[in-house]
């Protein structure tokens, strides 16, 4: 393929490499360059292009785009038209990811010109996920260096192990004393785990965690999937699960995992059957290692002692609030508690105007709720906005707080309080989320909720509500969710958070002002008329 600038009369029926826009007329990219075009380029003075010529010897890059698509699509991966040189790869189904790595840096050593870039192996993905892209580079490839690539693919190279409805025994461990809440969590949450996995549970047996009780239960199952999760963390080969497993005639396949949540995993196997001693950290819903195995398990890949070694690189590496003896600082080192205000919202509800400005007794909403944020018993206040401006300046002039940019407000709330809590930092004793759109919220709600905070007491959320039972803001976390509420994302703030540590939520009850915002113009209006 031939490239560069050239005489405007020599880029007939080649292909325009630029945009080009001049005056009120414009040629995109890619196009063919025809008749039409060069005499109303000549008219417009423009004397060169810069094209790309294809020679016999190349072909185009939407064809090859589509000729490589197609050695890659099979009964369960979908290939999409091609556009600007460029196919993706779909999922067909749910399962997980399985991909030659090798075939992979195969295809990619072909030439510069042709590239495939895929999810991470063993992913787990779901119906219409983008799997990989195969993108042509240049506006055409030599069919020399396409034959090779094409070559290189084979009904191995990207694959989805699909997830086959199967059941599966689980065994729950007790000890005196262990609280039966928790052994109904650990089943709800697990069987929840397995749900979309298509593994139903057929059994659960719940016993005393020794090694006879467990060797017993073992001997009990009778699917080829058994998970054991103990009431006491498995801290070695000797310990109780290891060992019943032994003791039932199994084999340690391997014990721990490179990875944090889940380091305490345990896989055996006892002829057909495997037998996975889980983590504690399977009693919330958050990501942790068990589910890589699960998830193999499930789509019957093949797991190995080597598999889970190498999982250590890219894995997985987070805290969790629930392990007794947290990497985090400790509370006795433990600063004071942060409001965290989110004011980093577009207020496209509210039209032509930003919320957030507008006043109230002479003074911008903004400023309004953040007084009385600062008026209660906190100990510092972050304000987050999307860009911090003159006005946002203006606005909470005199007032003790900190603005804080969240360049990516835009994907979501989460966003917004990601980079409050991150600039909070780790040794904050406890997070309040607040939101920079509600006027009867007063220091007396905010102290209520901060006093209601009682972590001897598993009180460690403290989401408010309403008589009626509708919840609403500010909600506090206490610090040792410090590294959950640094990765969440999407729209939905904390709910994951929430959900994964039910059992340390509690309830206030509080009147309307927790569920008062003003985010549209009918808002705005009823609550004027209510506060006369």
């Amino acid at each position: 393929m031939k490239f560069g600038e050239f005489p405007i009369e020599e880029a007939l029926g080649h292909i325009l490499a630029h945009s080009l826009k001049i005056d009120d007329f414009r040629i995109s990219k890619g196009t063919i360059i025809s008749r039409e075009h060069i005499a109303r380029l000549k008219d417009l003075d423009q004397k060169t292009l810069t094209v790309a010529i294809l020679e016999e010897t190349d072909l185009g890059e939407d064809a090859a785009a589509e000729q490589i698509g197609a050695a890659f699509h099979s009964t369960n991966i979908l290939v999409t038209s091609p556009v600007a040189g460029r196919v993706n790869l779909i999922a067909d189904q749910d399962g997980v990811l399985v991909i030659d790595r090798d075939q992979i840096d195969a295809f990619n050593d072909v030439d510069e010109t042709i590239t495939i870039a895929t999810l991470a192996p063993f992913a787990r993905v779901q119906k219409g996920m983008l799997l990989a892209t195969i993108k042509i580079i240049p506006y055409g490839v030599s069919k020399d260096y396409l034959a090779q690539a094409v070559a290189c693919v084979s009904d191995k190279t990207v694959t989805i192990a699909k997830f086959k409805p199967d059941q599966c025994d689980v065994i729950l461990t007790e000890t005196k004393g262990f609280k039966q809440s928790l052994l109904k969590k650990g089943e709800a949450v697990l069987t929840e785990r397995l749900r979309p996995l298509q593994l139903s549970v057929c059994s659960t047996q719940i016993v005393d965690h020794d090694i006879e009780s467990v060797t017993q239960a073992i001997s009990n199952c009778t699917t080829d999937k058994i998970f054991v999760l103990g009431a006491s963390a498995t801290s070695d080969r000797s310990d109780v699960i290891p060992s019943a497993v032994v003791q039932s005639g199994g084999d340690i396949i391997r014990f721990g995992m490179p990875v944090d949540p889940g380091n305490l995993l345990m896989l055996a196997e006892n002829g057909a059957q495997k037998i996975v001693g889980m983590p504690g950290c399977v009693r919330s819903p958050a990501l942790n290692g068990a589910d890589w195995v699960l998830e193999r398990l499930a789509a019957e890949v093949e797991i190995t002692n080597k598999d889970i070694a190498n999982m250590g690189v890219g894995g997985l590496l987070k805290e969790i609030t629930q392990r007794p003896m947290p990497r985090a600082t400790p509370k006795s080192r433990a600063k004071g508690i942060c409001a965290i205000v989110l004011a980093a919202g577009a207020s496209r509800r509210m039209g032509d105007d930003d919320k957030l400005f507008k006043l109230i007794d002479g003074e911008p909403l903004l400023r309004r709720s953040v007084m009385q944020i600062t008026k209660a018993d906190i100990n510092s206040c972050l304000v987050v906005v999307r860009k911090i401006t003159d006005a946002h300046k203006a606005a909470l002039e005199g007032l003790n707080v900190q603005l804080i940019e969240a360049p990516e407000a835009s994907l979501g709330m989460s966003a917004s309080m990601r980079a409050g809590v991150l600039a909070a930092g780790p040794n904050t004793k406890a997070f309040l989320i607040c939101l920079a759109d509600m006027p009867d919220i007063t220091d007396s709600h905010i102290n209520k909720i901060m006093a209601a905070h009682d972590p001897d007491h598993d009180r460690n959320i403290i989401r408010p509500k309403t008589p009626a039972g509708k919840y609403g803001h500010p909600v506090l976390f206490d610090g040792k969710f410090y590294e959950d509420m640094a990765s969440i994302d999407g729209d939905v703030g904390a709910k994951s958070v929430i959900q994964s540590a039910s059992d340390e939520v509690y309830d206030l009850v509080l009147d309307e002002a927790i569920i008062t915002d003003l985010d549209t113009p009918q808002a705005w209006s009823e609550w004027l008329k209510r506060s006369g």
